[in-house]
């Protein structure tokens, strides 16, 4: 009786197939970490966008406090600090409120009404521009020049301000903020748009 024989045959890997193999993981490898990147980047981009939006409306708000207690006949929008022009479309908004309104001892005339200016000085304007360094800057001046405006950083990075409206006694201005967001490895630019409605 012939005893049975079993082969086995042993397949040994070829250089060929060795070379296959690693390609293919080579390319799974890269994609998948192309496509963390692109997660990473999104990410970022993301959240230098959320700050950008965060910011511009807080600008804007801030802008819109002070703007919304005055009136259109205490307004001025040009291009630079100064009353010694006024147009429907500009850079720079130059305005009055009435005096003590933030601290609610409003301070009047002998015949009742109110005296305007800026928080706590009759005639004094309040300004709002952008300076060489792209910081929103707040100023406050008695002049119709502006020569001795005494200004404040509000905000920096922002790109451009404008602030527009229908006619010069039109009571909504309208202000659009263009900022800008950075995060780790990207910034990115948002522009918000907002309506502010003053006093008639």
């Amino acid at each position: 009786m012939e005893a049975n024989k079993h082969l086995t045959i042993k397949k040994a890997v070829t250089l060929v197939e060795l070379m296959v193999a690693a390609s293919i993981s080579i390319l799974l490898i890269g994609a998948t970490l192309s496509l963390l990147l692109f997660g990473r980047a999104s990410v970022f981009r993301n959240e230098a966008s959320v700050q950008a939006g965060e910011r511009a409306r807080k600008v804007a708000n801030i802008i819109a406090k002070e703007l919304r207690i005055s009136k259109p006949t205490k307004v001025f929008i040009s291009d630079s600090l100064g009353t010694t022009s006024n147009t429907n479309s500009g850079s720079v908004i130059n305005f009055q409120i009435p005096v003590g309104a933030y601290n609610t001892s409003l301070t009047l005339n002998a015949d009742y009404s109110l005296k305007w200016g800026s928080e706590d000085t009759e005639d004094e304007y309040i300004g709002y521009s952008i300076n060489g360094d792209f910081n929103l800057i707040r100023s406050t001046y008695s002049t119709s020049t502006a020569s001795d405006a005494v200004s404040e950083v509000v905000s920096p990075d922002i790109n451009s301000l404008l602030f527009t409206r229908d006619n010069t006694s039109s009571p909504v201005i309208n202000i659009e903020v263009e900022m800008l967001g950075k995060s780790f490895t990207h910034q990115e630019t948002v522009t918000i748009t907002s309506s502010v409605r003053t006093r008639n």
